[in-house]
């Protein structure tokens, strides 16, 4: 069925390398066996506003035929104005032979690690760490993600433009490969369930197990980032390992126990505040399970339901819907306008950027008068969000608005815009970030809390890639635990946490070497 992988690979050591390796990150679209007849239409303004594109995708065809390559570009062009990238994203299309029933296939190159990152130690697909870098992170020459579809389908129906629906009996290719893009910028998950093939062990251990993650060069072991927000239906993580330890039975069971859900904080506000249901049939589904939206959840005709393991003959969808484009949201992605449109928010329009040390935000909302206000929150590095201030909405109509952050210390901030309408519902709007470069080699906060019972932290960052060791000493200089040892990626943030609860009451120090410098904190243990 498939027709070779990427090989991920951490940015630092190597962007991408190819290999047949793992089939649990590619996944395919299947026929079903009846007609829909169902339309779910683009979106009502899409090509009609100025500047909608927001991105630029870049395809490479092999082997297509023309009707095809035309049928394609349609649902390339409302790709590019549901996210928001300044890289452009390259897609290589292969159209040959797939396994009955199989309609589309597609996996991206994956990064980790990668300056800019909101996450440490997980995978996120190359078009979507680029657009969170700012910048080609690979080779111009080496596709973001990796397409195929099924040239030895005779029920294909390529289409000249969005309008209409798909006769009965055929098959909307603009609408696969729609879904398959979405796949390749990342809805997209590693969990699988070993089978027992002979020819691929999809799990260490027994037949069976569950397991997740994609091993870098050097053996460590990373999630993708969708993987980091499933759960079961307690809500609790299925990459919690002190209950689904990795690999296992217990995970294997859950996987196909109808009860796997993807919990962001975006998806809950259109969803209801609820997790929205993932596709986890009782028997796994390799290239299906996990890394779609539940089908019977979302059948055709559902605005949701772009997502789903199945397209049905005479099915025609043109628009992710909110669920898909919260996702995305929830997975780092920089919305644009047609997404933000599918979030309800009156938000059409969100940048931030950099001048000097100040971040400028600058956006345009529809239907102001239903807004009395945008709270503006904001997020360093990883922490949780905090609202900053509020900016009043006046008058009617359409609104464009500026807001100016000053002197902000060095780091990466991530912006957010909470709309609150006139009878005080909420809705939460797009989120964009920033860089506020360092102008020294490094930057080292006081310990804190200090003094410390329990659990105290430190945060460091450096103006240049380097290897960074820290270790906590009594007053003895006797070398008490080791905090660090890691390359330390430039505009990243490294938290050293501090276990004091084992300590006894006195004074110790934290020492820190980098390449280019060495630097000590002191904190007092208290009891």
């Amino acid at each position: 069925m498939l027709c070779g992988v990427v090989q991920p690979a951490e940015a630092q050591e190597a962007p991408r390398e190819h290999g047949v390796e793992s089939s649990g990150w590619w996944h395919t679209l299947r026929a079903a066996d009846y007609d829909a007849r169902t339309v779910v239409p683009a979106p009502a303004a899409f090509g009609k506003r100025s500047g909608a594109q927001t991105a630029e995708i870049v395809v490479t065809y092999n082997n297509f035929p023309e009707a095809a390559r035309r049928a394609f570009e349609l649902a390339v062009a409302l790709w590019e104005t549901h996210v928001d990238s300044p890289v452009p994203i390259r897609i290589q299309a292969s159209w040959e032979p797939l396994q009955p029933g199989v309609l589309g296939s597609t996996g991206p190159a994956l990064f980790a690690n990668f300056q800019g990152t909101p996450r440490q130690d997980t995978w996120y697909a190359a078009a979507l760490a680029d657009a969170l870098a700012g910048a080609e992170l690979g080779s111009p020459a080496e596709p973001d993600l990796f397409t195929f579809f099924n040239s030895e389908l005779s029920t294909w129906h390529f289409r000249e433009d969005l309008d209409g629906g798909t006769p009965d009996g055929r098959f909307d290719f603009t609408t696969v490969v729609f879904h398959e893009i979405a796949h390749g910028l990342g809805f997209t998950g590693s969990f699988e369930v070993d089978d027992g093939d002979p020819d691929f062990d999809e799990c260490p251990g027994p037949v069976g197990n569950g397991c997740w993650g994609i091993a870098t060069n050097d053996g460590r072991l990373f999630p993708f980032v969708f993987d980091r927000f499933a759960e079961d239906a307690d809500e609790v993580a299925l990459l919690n390992e002190q209950v689904y330890p990795n690999p296992s039975v217990a995970l294997a069971e859950v996987l196909q126990g109808e009860a796997v859900f993807f919990d962001g904080q975006s998806v809950r506000t259109v969803s209801g505040d609820v997790p929205v249901d993932l596709y986890a049939p009782d028997n796994f589904e390799p290239g299906s399970s996990f890394s779609h939206l539940d089908e019977e959840q979302f059948p055709p005709g559902n605005p949701n339901s772009l997502m789903t393991p199945f397209l049905a003959r005479s099915e025609t969808i043109f628009s992710p819907g909110p669920i898909t484009c919260a996702l995305f949201q929830d997975i780092g992605w920089p919305l644009g306008p047609d997404c933000l449109g599918e979030l309800g928010s009156g938000l059409v329009a969100f940048t931030a950027d950099r001048q000097a040390g100040d971040a400028v935000l600058q956006w345009t909302a529809v239907g102001t008068e239903e807004i009395a206000r945008f709270i503006v929150e904001q997020r360093f590095f990883d922490a949780p969000f905090v609202p900053v201030d509020s900016v009043q909405a006046t008058g009617a109509g359409s609104q464009d608005f500026t807001f100016r952050l000053a002197d902000l210390a060095p780091g990466r901030y991530t912006f957010r815009l909470i709309p609150v309408r006139v009878d005080g519902t909420r809705s939460l709007g797009p989120q964009q970030s920033v860089f506020i470069p360092l102008d020294r080699p490094f930057v080292l906060s006081e310990v804190y809390p200090n003094p410390v019972q329990r659990d105290a932290q430190l945060t460091l960052q450096v103006s240049t890639t380097q290897r960074v060791r820290a270790a906590l000493y009594d007053v003895q200089g006797r070398r008490v635990a080791g905090l660090a040892d890691r390359i330390l990626q430039a505009r990243d943030l490294l938290r050293l946490r501090l276990d004091a609860a084992p300590l006894s009451s006195g004074i110790y120090v934290v020492r820190i070497l980098g390449d280019d410098f060495a630097e000590t904190r002191t904190v007092v243990v208290v009891k």
